[in-house]
């Protein structure tokens, strides 16, 4: 019987080795190709133990394992020369390697060494069917390799690779050897446990999505949940130190230890004190030491055994964890400046076509790899049907299609030939004047084509926000476009739109401009209020250029203030104020705010001062205190949530309802803090407009990690949509098993756990 059990073992491992080294062969890219690998690297050492263990009990049996062991340890010999580091140190688990030795390795790990492996296991398999062994197992595939479905699916996957060729931003140890990317080199221990983890985020982001490809096929799906498994624990090594006796080989200091040295207080500290990081991985890192990483040699644990612990595990709550790893990480990268280029690891770099050929990249195979996808610059032609193409790419497209698509009109905007040419006449102080001669493109014409024609007001929308986000780029000639279009009276749907669009793209001194938006604020619709907001983004943004440059000031800020609230009643410019004051808090604005900051406070103090003699006398001195305390926090957002709960039972109803809708239109800007995130989910919250406050709340969440009170926020949140009941309830389940929450969090999750039943 323990023979028994020890050959099934042994016979599994080679079958996962072969299933594994038919998906690395299939694999859209050499990286995916190596990350796959690594399974078969795992169970080649795995199957070395196995075979190990077989020797005594089959000589005291009585046979002549004379061959068998010659081949075994030949095997056992080659595997150390060629794989065991990899094995250690890029598989098993995460560990350091010189960079020069990591590229060295990780290009070595290819197919024809690979297969050698996998067949040498097959091979000595073989010599043992020969000894006559009864009831000996015979080597076979598992089901998958006759299945047509598994076969459609590995073809899938290999024409799954990137269409376009782009390059991307590599921040892990292994980015030198892949085409077309840009490589961090990790020079300190803080970085490269940082690569470690950035590394760690692709394989997992891989993996998941090869395991939606797969998830029909069991024993693949093993494969890719043991891999994740290994990379969970792997990340959690990597990230908070192990408590393991020093001397011990898979003893690493984590981010957090070499961090301390640096910075004693940071959010992996912070996420250590309320987060059960021990006994939420416990279970997670036996499947590793049992099944995942090592196969249990002991034969009194079967083959059977160990996969149903693999099956059973909560894979799902796994992936929980490391999503909490992930954003601990990503927090620490936001918090710390010299480890913030992590953030952008795989970002594409939009407007670069390819890199040079690099040294370090080697193919995995010298096959041929049918069906491949081979990637192909992503030029924009200039001619209407390939802008109609990208255009198309930026209306319907995902996050990354629409920047790739943004970026190719932004250098269109900038270098696609020219079709006109127009004066623009710019008033001098002093009476004289100055003329410039601007360009119109043929990407310019073809947008003022598209917007004059389209009749989805959707679409429209969208073409004048990517005029907006190209401001960068050509803005005096997106100006005359916009202006050209708002000439059209199919334009007047869209004034607001247009205005929002000019604010960010005109410059002051364009006079035709300013009186367009200036007669805007003259109608008794929302349009006053985005023509306002744009008036004064485009006074902000050029005069503060200018006076950062040390050029005089052209006109106070103060005049141009008061022409943006004259005529207005208490009422209407608080609101004003606030939804203007609030514009610093846009990045835009802010990096030029500085010849402004005297301006800035009185514009504060201004809207202090309006709710003081706004609310109600008993209540005034107590209210204007509190949006004091917001004011110095730019929490704009916060004090537009606050009035809503003290007035919105006095004759301030309507107000304060107008600024809690203003805040979710986001014409009142959120600062850019945790705190004014929350306020604005808030907002949406009391409007009832409840799936915008779950996706604030869900960001909130994710970016504080160490923080259960955002995680109970998202909680309570879901509670609110009926679709959201049950995920609610799991994640409760979660946050009162997984963090040590105080008396008052235990309390507001048990609050949202008696809404849930409600």
């Amino acid at each position: 019987m323990p023979l028994d059990i020890r050959l099934e073992k042994l016979r599994f491992l080679i079958m996962e080795m072969r299933l594994a080294m038919r998906l690395a062969q299939f694999a859209p890219t050499d990286a995916d190709a190596r990350m796959i690998t690594r399974h078969v690297l795992i169970r080649a050492a795995d199957f070395i133990s196995h075979a190990r263990q077989l020797r005594k009990p089959l000589q005291q049996a009585g046979y002549d394992t004379g061959a068998f062991n010659d081949l075994k340890e030949y095997y056992a010999a080659e595997f150390k020369k060629y794989f065991q580091k990899v094995r250690d140190r890029l598989s098993a688990h995460v560990q350091d390697i010189e960079l020069e030795e990591v590229i060295e390795l990780w290009n070595g790990t290819d197919a024809s060494k690979s297969e050698f492996f996998v067949e040498g296991a097959a091979e000595i398999y073989r010599s043992l069917a020969s000894l006559g062994i009864t009831d000996f197992p015979t080597l076979t595939d598992f089901p998958e390799s006759r299945d047509p479905a598994f076969e459609a699916a590995l073809q899938a996957y290999r024409a799954s690779g990137r269409k376009m060729q782009t390059v991307e931003m590599g921040a892990d140890p292994l980015a030198m050897t892949r085409p077309d990317s840009t490589a961090l080199i990790n020079t300190t221990p803080i970085h490269a446990r940082a690569g470690h983890l950035a590394l760690i985020q692709r394989w997992m982001v891989a993996q998941a999505k090869l395991l939606q490809g797969f998830e029909a096929f069991p024993n693949v799906v093993r494969i890719l949940k043991a891999r994740m498994i290994t990379d969970l624990v792997s990340a959690c090594d990597c990230l908070i130190t192990r408590d393991v006796d020093p001397g011990a080989p898979q003893r690493i200091d984590g981010l957090d230890a070499l961090l301390a040295k640096e910075f004693s207080q940071n959010a992996i500290e912070q996420f250590k004190t309320i987060f059960r990081v021990v006994e939420e991985i416990a279970p997670y890192r036996e499947i590793r030491n049992k099944v995942s990483s090592h196969l249990d040699v002991n034969i009194d644990v079967t083959l059977e055994d160990l996969l149903k612990r693999l099956d059973n595990i909560d894979f799902e709550a796994g992936l929980g964890v490391y999503d909490k790893l992930r954003q601990v990480f990503e927090k620490v990268c936001r918090d710390v400046l010299f480890l913030c280029s992590y953030l952008v690891d795989g970002q594409i770099i939009n407007g670069v076509l390819g890199s040079a050929k690099g040294t370090d990249t080697v193919p995995f195979s010298d096959r041929e790899q049918p069906g491949r996808v081979v990637p192909q610059p992503d030029r924009m032609e200039d001619c209407d049907e390939a802008y109609s193409a990208k255009l198309e790419e930026w209306l319907t497209g995902e996050s990354g299609t629409r920047e790739r698509a943004r970026s190719a009109f932004w250098q269109a905007f900038l270098h696609s030939p020219i079709v006109e040419e127009y004066q623009f006449v710019e008033s001098l102080p002093g009476g004289g004047e100055r003329r410039e001669t601007h360009r119109v493109r043929q990407a310019h014409r073809f947008i003022l084509g598209r917007l004059e024609s389209e009749t989805d007001s959707n679409r429209v929308c969208g073409i004048l926000e990517l005029t907006r986000q190209c401001s960068s780029g050509a803005p005096d000639e997106l100006t005359e476009i916009l202006m050209r279009f708002a000439r059209n009276p199919r334009s007047s749907p869209h004034m607001s739109a247009i205005a929002l669009c000019l604010g960010d793209l005109a410059d002051w001194s364009n006079l035709r401009v300013r009186a367009y938006l200036t007669a805007g604020m003259n109608v008794a619709t929302s349009l006053a209020v985005y023509t306002r907001m744009a008036l004064l983004r485009i006074f902000v943004r050029a005069e503060g250029i200018a006076r950062i440059n040390r050029r005089p000031p052209t006109e106070a800020f103060s005049d141009v203030l008061g022409s943006l609230t004259v005529g207005l009643g208490p009422r209407a410019k608080l609101k004003t104020k606030i939804f203007l004051a609030s514009q610093f808090c846009d990045q835009q604005i802010a990096t030029v705010m500085q010849p402004f900051e005297k301006d800035y406070a009185d514009l504060q103090t201004d809207i202090v001062g309006l709710v003081g003699s706004l609310a109600p006398a008993e209540e005034a001195a107590r209210i204007s205190e509190m949006v004091r305390r917001l004011v110095e926090t730019h929490d704009y957002a916060g004090i537009c949530l606050y009035l809503y709960d003290e007035l919105k039972n006095s004759n301030l109803d309507v107000v304060v309802r107008d600024l809690i809708v203003m805040t979710c239109h986001g014409i009142i800007q959120t600062a850019h803090h945790d705190q004014s995130r929350r306020h604005r989910c808030g907002c949406f919250l009391r409007i009832e407009r409840y799936k915008e406050a779950l996706g604030l709340a869900d960001s909130l969440a994710r970016s504080n990690p160490d923080n259960p009170d955002f995680q109970i926020l998202l909680a309570h949140v879901m509670t609110c949509l009926p679709e959201c009941q049950d995920a609610a309830r799991s994640l409760s389940g979660d946050i009162k098993r997984r963090y040590k929450l105080s008396d008052t969090q235990l309390a507001a999750i048990e609050a949202v756990s008696s809404e849930e039943q409600r």
